[in-house]
């Protein structure tokens, strides 16, 4: 992956290097030289484009049910949209897979969060895997914090420049009381959206035809990066939550305090069984990543419901979708390329997430 990573760089230069000499070159601006120009634009065009969105890559899932796809927005009317100033109530968009061949009051639900400047598809691959399995899966998008989300008028929000900011100036090694700041913000937004959705789900289950076939009584969180933070924190809020499974999370939600520049988590112990899944992204420095030390904890936990499973050879962004649609971007954003293709990644973060909720009953 990375020779043809590096390949289409080479080439890119080359096709620069070619459109530069033949704008700038005096003897070629003629007909046949300003042709030249135009078709050495195109072609760079085409190849820049191949480059990020080559062909995406079928995952098939593989359990028995034949998996539903729809989408709702609600309203929360007790919450003003936080990166608004116009006192506009919070609006969220789910998206659901289902099958109609569950009975009723059968399906575990999972809640779905996805990373920052994700999507709600953001691991649609192991949305679908779960749904072919029987469960219902609810991904959230967080308004603001989603690349795009769709709203019930039709319209459609992308991702706030306050947020983004947020996000690209937070360093906890150079400023540990504005990451803790944005800590607390992030989460309070994103653990309000996921429990809110949950709420609606629950208190309407006796009447919507899809969530009849909720078993309340088993709620799995499920996230990445961002959105596994703030799935590591719904347990520490709600006596509901059955299970967490985080793909490479802190436990931001566990923050307590500061204390000689480091922070204070809480000693309470962790209420839920609970996956976490890393990658070279994060692994090794989770014994020096500040933000990272609960992680480091339940890592050297001899507690068989708190399990940990590392995927070498990979990064943050191969843990999600985003690889299917450009691994090239995948690469530059995760630091690292992938020594597996995005299908071997993602049917075995599938698999770890089956064995888990197996081995759980859930």
């Amino acid at each position: 992956m990375r020779i043809r990573n590096i390949t289409f760089l080479i080439i890119i230069t080359i096709e620069i290097a070619i459109i530069l000499f033949l704008a700038i070159y005096k003897g070629n601006h003629c007909i046949p030289g300003y042709l030249a120009l135009g078709a050495s634009i195109l072609l760079f065009i085409a190849t820049f484009w191949v480059m990020l969105f080559p062909k995406i890559e079928v995952i098939k899932p593989t359990g028995s049910y034949k998996i539903e796809y729809t989408e709702e927005f609600y309203k929360d009317e007790s919450r003003i949209e936080t990166y608004k100033n116009d006192g506009s109530k919070r609006e969220l968009q789910i998206g659901i897979w289902y099958s109609k061949e569950l009975n009723l009051n059968e399906a575990p639900l999972v809640i779905f969060s996805h990373g920052s400047f994700g999507t709600i598809n953001n691991n649609k691959t192991l949305c679908e895997e779960l749904a072919s399995r029987g469960y219902v899966v609810v991904s959230v998008s967080h308004t603001y914090h989603a690349f795009e989300t769709k709203l019930s008028d039709g319209s459609t929000i992308k991702i706030s420049n306050e947020f983004l900011n947020e996000i690209l100036s937070d360093n906890p090694k150079k400023n540990i009381e504005l990451s803790l700041e944005h800590f607390k913000k992030w989460m309070d937004i994103r653990v309000k959206d996921l429990s809110f959705i949950i709420n609606t789900i629950k208190n309407n289950s006796t009447n919507h035809p899809i969530y009849k076939l909720i078993d309340t009584n088993k709620i799995i969180a499920i996230g990445h990066s961002l959105g596994g933070n703030a799935c590591l924190g719904l347990p520490r809020y709600r006596d509901d939550i059955s299970a967490v499974i985080a793909l490479e999370s802190a436990f931001m939600c566990d923050i307590t305090g500061i204390d000689n520049n480091k922070f204070i988590f809480t000693d309470l112990e962790y209420p839920v069984p609970v996956l976490n899944i890393y990658s070279d992204s994060s692994y090794s420095h989770l014994g020096e990543w500040i933000q990272y030390e609960q992680n480091y904890k339940l890592l050297n936990s001899n507690n068989p419901k708190y399990v940990n499973k590392y995927i070498s050879g990979i990064g943050h962004m191969h843990l999600c979708d985003f690889q299917l649609q450009s691994p090239f971007l995948s690469w530059l954003l995760s630091g690292t390329d992938s020594k597996n293709s995005a299908k071997e990644n993602l049917s075995l973060i599938n698999q770890y997430v089956i064995d888990f909720l197996n081995e759980n009953n859930l």
